[in-house]
């Protein structure tokens, strides 16, 4: 999309912004989309490591997207968990009271979960 030089230049930066407003809405849906497959876990548990390290990095992208869903701690901590309840049947619960105060005062982090998913699995 291009403007003659001779437009006015809010007319040039309103259309800009349109543009550039329309890009943001589509990777917030993109990201969206993301956060609602990276909380499928794996069918099995050789795949659990691979599957970690991917959901870390979808969180921290759309963490940077601003998707609301993750912009809570413990919105995320509880979506991971539902999630997790799949594939580790008793673990979510006990880490979930054993992590409650940081997720309660919203310091938990999702580097922190990763991390101590990997060790979960490390011992499995």
């Amino acid at each position: 999309m291009s403007l003659p030089s001779t437009d006015p230049l809010l007319k040039w930066y309103t259309i800009l912004k349109e543009a550039v407003d329309v890009t943001n809405n589509i990777d917030k849906q993109e990201a969206t989309h993301l956060y609602r497959e990276a909380l499928k876990p794996p069918k099995r548990m050789k795949d659990f490591h691979k599957w970690i390290g991917n959901w870390e990095q979808g969180m921290n992208l759309v963490q940077r997207k601003k998707v609301s869903a993750t912009l809570s701690p413990s919105n995320l901590f509880n979506d991971l968990m539902n999630a997790l309840a799949e594939i580790l049947p008793n673990r979510p619960e006990s880490y979930e009271i054993y992590k409650s105060d940081k997720v309660e005062d919203e310091t938990i982090t999702f580097r922190t979960v990763a991390n101590d998913l990997r060790k979960v699995v490390d011992r499995t």
